[in-house]
């Protein structure tokens, strides 16, 4: 993560996004994926309908987000913890870590492989997943630099 200090701008905008995800995952948790809409999102989150355009295309969007920005960043946090201290079983603490990750944000990993999310988004979660475990096999922590971020698409 970046040390600079952010401005009070990119502080906000990083909160009101937080918010969106946050209460999209709620919403969904308790109505189920296809009940809820933009408009409730935007009611229960006291935001305009066009705040939630202005950092996500749709739902599923924000789900996508969401998973992604936590596995990358604890991928990221994991790389930098074992910098200079590789595991011998690395396939073992790649699998323990995956679970770990899975346990602490259940709520999210409900909805997207609960079957409340699309099959599409669960496909590219699924993707995800494998393919930082495998950086992480053929790679080794500490030896390689982090994945890069996926774009948008």
């Amino acid at each position: 993560m970046d040390a600079s200090p952010r401005s009070r701008h990119e502080r906000r905008r990083q909160r009101t996004r937080q918010l969106l995800i946050q209460t999209t995952l709620q919403l969904i948790l308790e109505k189920g994926y296809e009940a809820v809409s933009i408009q409730n999102i935007t009611d229960q989150a006291d935001l305009g309908r066009g705040t939630f355009y202005i950092y996500f295309r749709d739902k599923g969007e924000v789900l996508w987000e969401a998973v992604r920005d936590l596995i990358l960043a604890v991928e990221g946090e994991a790389h930098r913890q074992l910098q200079d201290n590789v595991p011998d079983q690395v396939y073992y603490y790649g699998l323990v870590r995956i679970f770990r990750h899975a346990e602490e944000n259940r709520d999210l990993y409900r909805v997207v492989f609960g079957g409340q999310a699309p099959a599409k988004l669960s496909g590219r979660v699924k993707d995800l997943i494998v393919g930082v475990f495998l950086y992480d096999v053929q790679h080794r922590p500490g030896t390689a630099t982090c994945p890069p971020r996926s774009s948008r698409r």
